[in-house]
């Protein structure tokens, strides 16, 4: 309980919110590229590519308000040597560029690239080693700080990479369904109508595999287990039990496997599409939110040394 007491209280909501657009920026860009370059549907890859940069620009002022001082944010690129937040702000400053000059001459407002098939999938490759960079540099940007054990396990990039493709999936196939108002896309598309919703499956049980043994291996450390502690039967119990397991894995998967059960026409109307996607979306928040917002200070070294505070940069 001592620990526990000593929960950062630097970071909230803002830099959640932060951890979950980029993830879901670059998981949507990549679905769409993905869609493009397998040629499976025109409207769920311009979809994906236009929601990718908008959200992960809209992520980074959520970090660049959490820093309080906007002044600040210009240190952020210089010493990409020595700073995982430097070299971030580099990947997410290009993603976004390309991603923005790739929407232009595709989607809005020229179509330059419509016809232009090889350099536009050419463009889409290139920008996609950012989109997956973008997505795992969330997970990298906790990690650094050494001070919280939690935040140090070499599985929170990978956990960031399967809810950022989860969620991206999520969001790009809401988008698709809400610009045909509602009505069943498959007939339209029918090589989405199995292997979209089977790979939303087999993200999300991955996810959630993942998350275990995340929590599991955080037991090693004292710092670590506090927080543990914190999330599976403390103050973080709601936002982990019901935020996460229940709204970002059960809810989506139950919507997905019946739609597959009963009718795959099921998972690309509506109704059952906002339920799954809008429910995954508030577990994606969930998961960084708890992650978060468990991290708890180590103690002294062994050394005796005080372990230095997080650096606002």
């Amino acid at each position: 309980m001592e620990l526990e007491s000593k929960s950062q209280k630097i970071w909230g909501w803002p830099i959640a919110s932060y951890l979950l657009l980029g993830g879901l920026g670059g998981g949507c860009y990549l679905i769409g590229v993905l869609s493009d370059f397998f040629s499976f549907s025109s409207l769920f890859s311009r979809v994906g590519v236009s929601l990718g940069p908008p959200l992960v620009c809209i992520g980074t002022f959520f970090l660049l308000a959490d820093l309080g001082r906007p002044r600040m944010a210009v240190r952020a690129i210089l010493r990409p040597s020595t700073s995982w937040i430097s070299r971030g702000t580099l990947i997410l400053g290009v993603f976004i560029l390309v991603g923005v000059v790739h929407i232009a001459l595709w989607i809005w407002p020229f179509d330059w690239l419509a016809r232009a098939i090889i350099f536009r999938r050419l463009m889409g490759a290139v920008n996609s080693i950012f989109a997956l960079m973008t997505i795992i540099y969330t997970g990298l940007f906790l990690g650094s700080f050494r001070p919280i054990p939690l935040w140090c396990s070499p599985l929170i990039p990978a956990i960031f990479l399967v809810s950022g493709l989860s969620t991206g999936l999520m969001a790009t196939g809401m988008g698709v369904v809400v610009l045909h108002r509602g009505g069943p896309v498959t007939a339209a598309n029918p090589e989405t109508t199995f292997f979209f919703p089977m790979l939303e499956v087999a993200l999300l049980v991955l996810e959630g595999l993942m998350v275990v043994f995340y929590l599991q291996g955080s037991r090693l450390l004292e710092a670590s287990r506090a927080s543990v502690r914190k999330i599976v039967r403390g103050d973080l119990a709601a936002p982990f039990w019901f935020g996460f397991v229940v709204l970002g894995l059960l809810i989506p998967l139950g919507v997905n496997v019946i739609g597959q059960l009963f009718g795959s026409g099921l998972t690309h109307s509506l109704a059952p599409t906002l339920l799954s996607s809008v429910s995954g979306l508030v577990g994606g928040y969930f998961l960084r939110h708890f992650i978060v917002a468990a991290g708890i200070k180590a103690p002294l070294s062994v050394q005796g040394i005080m372990v230095p505070p997080i650096p606002e940069i």
